[in-house]
Order: C-alpha cells, then sequence, then structure tokens
C-alpha cells in the first residue's frame, strides 16, 4: 500500500477543511464512529471522523473515492456570549484561528461517542459530549454535569449543539461517567398540552402501596424518586419539558438491576394527539441513542385516534442477570389511563 497517497490525500482534506473553498454537499463526513476526550478545559479531541478522500489506486491507477478516519482537536466556543446554549465546537486545523467567545463549560473530564440513531437509521453527522461541567457561583459555587448531543453544520464546518440533559455527578461506585440509562421525553411547546413520563421497574421486597405496586417501583411526577436506582427531573409546573428520566445501578454495584423496566407516557391534558404534538422520546444507554416517535394506528378516523391517545405505551428495558440489556419496543395506546397513571398526591 502506498501510504504517500493517503498522506497527500488527508493534505487535500486539510486544505479543504481550512479554506472552504468547494460546497457543503460535496464533502463526505461520517461521525458514526467518532470517539475523543476532552484535553482541557475549552478543547475536546475527536478521533475516527471517516472522510471521504480521493486517492490514486496503485494497481490500477483509477482515482477512487475512499473512508479514511482522521482526528482533530476541536474548540468550544459560542454563538452568543451571554448564551450556553449556543455552544458549537469548531476544528483547530492551523492553530491561527480567530478568537472566539470561549464557552464557560468544562470539557476536561468529557468522552465523545458517535453511534447514534434515530428512527430511520444512523445520524452519520451527530455525536455525544458526556460528562460537560457546568459552574454556577451564585449564592454558592455548585457543579452541574450534562450530556449533550451536537450535529454536524456542513456549512460552517462546526459541530453545534442541539440538546442538553442533565445527569447526577459521576461518583466513586461508578464504572464511567456515562454509564447509565436517561430517557428524554419532548414535544411541541407551542402547543397547550402536558405529557407525564412513567416509569417502573423491579424493587423486590417493596410492599404495595399509594405509588407503588408490590415489587415494582413507580417513578412519575408525584413520586419522582425511588432509593438510588430511578430519579425524575423535571418542574413542578404544567407543560414543562423535557421530562427526563434517569435510571443507575444500586450504590456500590456496576450492573443495573435485573428485571423489566416499563415506559409509558401519559397525555395528561390539553386537545390533540401524540403525532399532532410532535412526541419523542429519546433512550441513551452508555451513550447510544435511539429515538421512539408514535405511530399512526391502522384507524384512521380522528375520533377514534384521540379516544385511545391516553396513554402510550413506548417500550420495556429487559435486564439480564449478567447485565446485558434488551430493547423491546412496544409501541401500544391505551384508550383511558389505567390506575397506576392517574394517581396524584
Amino acid at each position: 500500500m502506498n501510504y504517500k497517497r493517503y498522506f497527500y490525500g488527508g493534505c487535500w482534506v486539510i486544505s479543504i477543511l481550512f479554506c472552504k473553498m468547494v460546497l457543503a454537499q460535496d464533502l463526505v463526513i461520517n461521525l458514526y464512529d467518532a470517539q475523543g476526550q476532552g484535553i482541557d478545559v475549552n478543547n475536546v479531541q475527536i478521533n475516527d471522523i471517516f472522510i471521504d478522500t480521493s486517492i490514486i489506486n496503485p494497481l490500477t491507477g483509477i482515482s477512487e473515492w475512499v473512508a479514511i478516519p482522521y482526528s482533530f482537536v476541536f474548540r468550544a466556543c459560542q454563538s452568543d456570549p451571554l448564551d450556553p446554549n449556543t455552544l458549537y465546537l469548531e476544528p483547530l486545523l492551523t492553530g491561527t484561528e480567530p478568537p472566539c467567545y470561549l464557552s464557560p463549560l468544562d470539557f476536561t473530564d468529557t468522552q465523545v461517542f458517535g453511534g447514534m440513531n434515530d428512527n430511520n437509521g444512523k445520524r452519520q453527522h451527530w455525536v455525544q459530549l458526556n460528562n460537560v461541567r457546568e459552574y454556577t457561583e451564585q449564592p454558592e459555587i455548585t457543579t452541574t454535569y450534562y450530556n449533550m448531543a451536537l450535529e454536524l453544520n456542513l456549512e460552517l464546518l462546526r459541530l453545534e449543539q442541539r440538546d442538553k440533559y442533565p445527569i447526577s455527578p459521576p461518583s466513586i461506585n461508578s464504572i464511567s461517567p456515562n454509564h447509565q440509562i436517561m430517557i428524554v421525553l419532548s414535544w411541541d411547546g407551542n402547543r397547550r398540552l402536558d405529557f407525564d413520563a412513567h416509569l417502573t421497574g423491579p424493587a423486590p421486597g417493596l410492599a404495595g402501596s399509594f405509588y407503588n405496586e408490590p415489587d415494582r417501583f413507580h417513578v412519575y411526577f408525584s413520586n419522582p424518586n425511588y432509593e438510588e436506582v430511578a430519579r425524575l427531573y423535571t418542574d413542578d409546573f404544567s407543560n414543562s419539558q423535557p421530562e427526563i428520566i434517569e435510571i443507575l445501578p444500586p450504590l456500590d454495584q456496576e450492573k443495573f438491576r435485573p428485571g423489566i423496566y416499563r415506559y409509558s407516557v401519559h397525555h395528561f391534558q390539553g386537545n390533540g394527539n401524540f403525532v399532532e404534538a410532535k412526541v419523542q422520546v429519546h433512550l441513551w444507554i452508555d451513550g447510544l441513542e435511539q429515538v421512539f416517535e408514535p405511530l399512526l394506528p391502522p384507524e384512521t378516523d380522528s375520533k377514534y385516534w384521540n379516544s385511545i391517545m391516553y396513554k402510550w405505551e413506548v417500550f420495556e428495558l429487559i435486564v439480564s442477570e449478567d447485565g446485558m440489556i434488551q430493547i423491546q419496543m412496544i409501541q401500544n395506546y391505551a384508550p383511558r389511563a389505567p390506575a397506576e397513571i392517574r394517581r396524584k398526591r
């Protein structure tokens, strides 16, 4: 293999990224296998960025396109210096890039993962950043940890923030900062609708109560925590989103508690239905994402459609004794809210 040809091809790609002399649609970049880590407060290294590069086949002399992995250091900046939600990462290709509004976030211990999915397959232009830190000084210094999803802007050749989810601080009892299951519920905020996330799961020895079934916990807005195994993060106000449920291994254990975890969404109030409200459920397991969206039932009558859309049973997570996790999609709708969903304080 003539490695010089790869070197010259790599230089050609670098010049493209630096000069931006070609149309964005002519550049094929795949982040699905990307991985990396923070190298200091403001810089992140991302490896295995596959870029289609033109090389000359040494046997045939014919030009071919080959996907070759590259590594780049990215600088964390903000489009708006006062808004932390305008985060973007831009590659440092020459070391002489003009200054930017540096992000106040801390990326020192950040981990980078590709492999994000949606309902249509691979999101080749997305990456997730785990364990990003944010410091708040008032009334006292506190630290908040986030996972973030970023999408590649091919026109500007930079990664731009799309979602940010708070997570629990990493502890000495965790395998790694991303060893968790996170479920994020969101919907169209322009509609006056309210949806609630509900999770039931294994709780051996738990007595039946107003909130829980025997041997099974039930986490939702009126019962937001079960020990250190499942927690719901949401505001106390109606129509607040996103609603985030986090599942963690029990304290001092490395594996998730075995059993069946069942996730559903309750249409709490408002006219309309799940599809009209563009409801989405994002499931994150150790840095990998799967997105669930409600599907139209076979019946197309609008009255029937609205009447069955009180509860959406989305999926089950089946955790085996060895810690393996199986995702079982349900996509079932209930014509009325079952008793455990209706419980309130």
